[in-house]
């Protein structure tokens, strides 16, 4: 009947209740039993087993208190922090896979059979330097121009430090044998040049513009010098960007030659020539009829702009006390207390305490505090002069 049938059901379903949790308290105390840690641990914390049923006990003496910053502990993090950058300058694996200048965009181009490293840098006659690498490695559209070729990597077919395994980088890096370049221009003069090339270029500047709430950003730029620094002393561009933030501070001390844009012909020969190149790819080859030497005055390729910018940057930036010439001054004031860059400020371009923090205030991202960039650079001549490495690695010539 009915009742029979009910009382079958609930027969069943205690059976079931009874035998699940038998199942859960085995469960638990095989799991209890197989780790000695855990079972003492519980019996210390109060947790019994009792009755088929579990209950836990917690005392408030084991919860841990709130943890408070210990100075001694900050003291130390920091000391750690100070060592590891430290170990940057000693170490004999001196680029690490992290680095920007081995992983980031601005890495230096690398040719190999004539173990050289060369840190281009945007307005120093980059697209020239370029052009004469290709040739240098054998390419027959080296002296095509256009920016997607010569600039673009996966199209210019030049070898950048990723292209060598991080021992292989270190070891280049570590030798002698191999010349790292760099080439400098006058701050100033790098910026009369930045203005003529892209601050009338609507679409170059809107991608600066994009990222500031500025209206009519791009007209702003092309109305004046003082309009384009404006907006490019609040937008952050390889083309006008100080050249002392080209590198991580410990690869200026790397750098083994140095050449300088106002002298550009000369410097250029005396490296070709150091690394034996200048007979065959720098003395001829360049210009019109191919017949004159790279960066002479009549090798027009790659030197338009440079001309222009030398021979208007009198009017474009003039008189040295202007407010624009102190704004630059102050912008790119690292340039100038740099060691290796070593430029030299004209005193009348000089800033008072007053003019700083005003201009500090006006340009939002710059610093407030005047001696900051001395204390930096006084600090980096400290540690360069101390750098020793370990040991030198003997340096692999790689295939081209």
């Amino acid at each position: 009947n009915q009742d029979d049938c009910w009382q079958g059901k609930c027969a069943k379903a205690a059976i079931l209740a009874a035998l699940a949790t038998v199942l859960f308290c085995a469960s638990f105390t095989e799991q209890m039993q197989s780790s000695p840690m855990a079972l003492s641990s519980a019996q210390d914390n109060g947790m019994t087993l009792k009755n088929a049923s579990l209950e836990i006990e917690i005392k408030k003496s084991d919860v841990p208190a709130t943890t408070k910053s210990d100075p001694a502990n900050d003291e130390a993090a920091t000391n750690v922090a100070h060592d590891r950058e430290a170990t940057a300058w000693t170490s004999p694996f001196f680029v690490n896979s992290t680095d920007k200048e081995y992983r980031g965009r601005l890495q230096p181009i690398v040719l190999g059979k004539y173990k050289l490293i060369f840190f281009t840098v945007a307005k120093n006659g980059c697209s020239v330097w370029k052009m004469l690498f290709r040739r240098m490695e054998g390419y027959d559209d080296w002296n095509v121009q256009g920016t997607r070729l010569v600039h673009v990597k996966k199209n210019n077919g030049l070898k950048y430090l990723s292209s060598y395994s991080i021992e292989e980088a270190n070891a280049f890096f570590n030798s002698p044998e191999w010349t790292i370049a760099m080439f400098l221009r006058d701050p100033f003069e790098r910026f009369a040049s930045a203005y003529l090339d892209k601050a009338r270029k609507p679409m170059y500047m809107k991608r600066c513009c994009a990222s500031l709430r500025m209206p009519d950003c791009a007209q702003i730029a092309a109305s004046s010098p003082d309009g384009f620094f404006e907006v490019a002393s609040r937008c952050r561009d390889n083309h006008w960007e100080p050249q002392s933030k080209r590198l991580s501070q410990k690869y200026w001390q790397k750098i083994n030659f140095v050449g300088r844009f106002e002298t550009l012909p000369n410097d250029a020969e005396k490296l070709l020539r150091r690394i034996g190149a200048w007979e065959e790819f720098g003395v001829s080859g360049w210009g019109a009829n191919g017949t004159e030497h790279i960066f002479s005055e009549k090798a027009s390729i790659g030197r338009k702009h440079a001309t222009n910018a030398k021979d208007k940057y009198t009017q474009l930036l003039d008189p040295p006390a202007s407010p624009l010439m102190k704004k630059l001054a102050y912008f790119y004031r690292e340039d100038f207390t740099h060691p290796i860059l070593n430029f030299t400020l004209d005193p009348n371009t000089s800033l008072t305490t007053e003019e700083r923090e005003m201009l500090a205030r006006n340009l939002g991202k710059l610093d407030r505090n005047s001696n900051q960039a001395d204390a930096q650079m006084q600090a980096f001549r400290m540690a360069a002069a101390k750098w020793k490495p370990k040991q030198t690695l003997a340096a692999p010539v790689p295939t081209n």
